[in-house]
């Protein structure tokens, strides 16, 4: 049979061609899962062309079956995983800094396709490799790419396994072990009460605790501590989230403390994503187990450069990482034209900041007024901020308009037998579905969204440019797409004006005192922004 292409191909066609490149000759004894998959393939008929194709696609350094995996799950699918892969260029740099340290045994944690002990096997033919993943898809692609590289199919020295990384144990041996790869990138509430538990037990285990907002990158650097010993190596990419996040301080301190981080490779975020649909920016931390080495190197690259972890653009003492509360400011340059700030104060001493009111709906919950009308609901909607470009577009002064969208707000008092209006209109949400939606089905009852307080200053929390501040004096209630600004004593209407000028014409400066995500997106959290200095001046008039 002739395959269709790559993008076309179905999951049982890909597991037939990994079959028929001899993936169940390199790695060792199948899982239980693998068998099953290649049971279910063993009828299905593999052209000769097509293997060849694909055998001479790897022998050229691509990866034809984890791209053609890769298009066959949908996004949503592959993050619920973290199965983001690693550019090749990417791989080729980590893998040639592993080499270098010349490993007897070099561990792929979350091996994917395999790209990493791929290119182990080739660069260090003495070397063992381990690759470890727990999805069995992948592990039989791994295992048809060191095949079809033409990797040896008798003996230890390549071992593929299909199980948790964080579950796996390692025989003791002299020489040292490299642990490389692209953990999965699982945000935390993707994570099973049970994944987290675990984690969290790792965490413990190797004396750095840490919150149960991580994700399960960071459960992957807490096995690496188990199960390294003095002098063992280990080089990972990773969502760069965890220099400036709560629960990256665990993690700060593993790296500094434990594992003897000796450099960090940032990738610049101003052009192509380093991991395909995740939006996040990246970074490589590399360390030697046990280190002794007074300083750590800092290298940031363009995303349109390949990483290389030899270069060292400069050097921080080992003992200062400690007393940072935040490490992406490493790779800040702070402005050498900014004008001094003199004394200041954190905008938090100001005001108390707060998200706006989450639905959980917003289709449902909010609507054009005409709609509300239509309806005949208008008596219990409210005029509401439906999206950050509205303040972008403020100039400073957000104002109420006729056109302004409104908000479905209903206490939960309201006897909502005696609106039949209303009550007809509820029964329209409960046809599509809305009381199933999370944020609805832990309300009760599951309309009842309140508009939340009006703030007298609003502000834009996540975008690729700055934040944006505007006053808010018609008392427009916030929905979840931007911060509430509400000073904690009075402060008078002229003095809120200057706070907002100031915010705005600075705003730039703010810039790394969030997250920064790949792209340029720039996220700040409630306390990241009251936590921004403002000088004392600005309350006593700005000029």
């Amino acid at each position: 049979m002739t395959f269709p292409s790559p993008n076309d191909w179905t999951l049982e066609q890909i597991v037939a061609i990994a079959l028929a490149l001899g993936g169940e000759a390199v790695g060792g004894p199948f899982s239980n899962a693998e068998r099953c998959l290649a049971r279910e393939v063993e009828n299905l008929a593999v052209a000769s062309t097509s293997v060849a194709s694909v055998q001479l696609a790897i022998r050229n350094g691509e990866d034809p079956l984890g791209s053609a995996l890769t298009a066959l799950r949908s996004t949503e699918e592959r993050r619920s995983v973290g199965q983001f892969f690693t550019d090749p260029r990417t791989v080729d740099a980590m893998v040639a800094w592993v080499a270098r340290h010349a490993p007897g045994r070099v561990v792929d944690a979350g091996c994917g396709s395999g790209r990493f002990a791929a290119r182990t096997a080739q660069l260090l033919p003495d070397s063992e490799v381990i690759a470890v993943d727990s999805d069995p898809v992948s592990t039989l692609i791994a295992r048809a790419n060191l095949a079809a590289a033409g990797q040896p199919t008798r003996g230890k020295r390549i071992r593929v396994l299909n199980e948790d990384f964080l579950s796996m144990s390692l025989e003791a041996q002299p020489s040292v072990t490299a642990f490389v790869g692209n953990p999965p990138y699982v945000r935390h509430h993707s994570l099973s009460p049970a994944a987290k538990d675990r984690g969290q037990a790792l965490a413990r285990a190797v004396g750095h605790p840490i919150s149960r907002l991580a994700g399960l990158h960071a459960y992957f650097m807490m096995q690496v501590a188990n199960l390294a010993k003095q002098g063992d190596i280990g080089c990972f990419i990773t969502s760069s989230e965890w220099l400036d996040v709560g629960y990256g301080r665990s993690l700060r301190a593993l790296l500094s403390q434990t594992l003897g981080l000796t450099s960090l490779h940032l990738r610049s975020i101003d052009g192509d994503r380093e991991f395909e649909d995740a939006l996040t920016s990246a970074v490589i931390s590399c360390f030697e187990c046990g280190s002794d080495k007074s300083t750590v190197c800092l290298n940031k690259a363009s995303s349109r450069e390949a990483f290389d972890l030899a270069r060292v653009q400069r050097a921080v003492p080992r003992g200062s990482l400690s007393a940072l509360e935040k490490w992406g400011a490493l790779f800040r340059q702070e402005s050498k034209s900014s004008r001094p700030l003199g004394p200041t104060l954190p905008l938090g001493d100001i005001f108390r900041v707060s998200r706006g009111v989450a639905t959980g709906h917003n289709r449902f919950f909010v609507m054009a007024p005409e709609q509300a009308a239509w309806h005949s609901i208008h008596k219990w909607v409210t005029p509401v901020v439906s999206s950050a470009s509205e303040i972008q577009a403020a100039n400073g002064v957000l104002r109420q308009s006729a056109a302004r969208r409104v908000l479905l707000s209903v206490s939960r008092e309201t006897r909502v037998a005696a609106a039949p209006e209303l009550q007809a209109y509820l029964r329209v949400g409960e046809e599509i579905g809305v009381p199933a939606r999370y944020l609805c089905s832990h309300r009760n009852p599951w309309w009842a969204v309140q508009a939340p307080e009006p703030a007298p200053v609003v502000a834009t929390y996540m975008g690729r440019r700055p934040p944006v501040f505007a006053l808010n004096p018609d008392g427009l209630p916030l929905l979840n797409i931007a911060l509430g600004l509400q000073p904690r004593t009075h402060l008078p209407a002229e003095t809120m004006t200057t706070i907002v000028r100031w915010l705005n014409e600075n705003a730039v400066s703010f810039s790394g005192k969030g997250r920064t995500y790949q792209g340029g997106l720039q996220k700040f959290e409630p306390r990241e922004m009251e936590a921004l200095q403002i000088p004392t001046a600005v309350l006593n008039g700005y000029h």
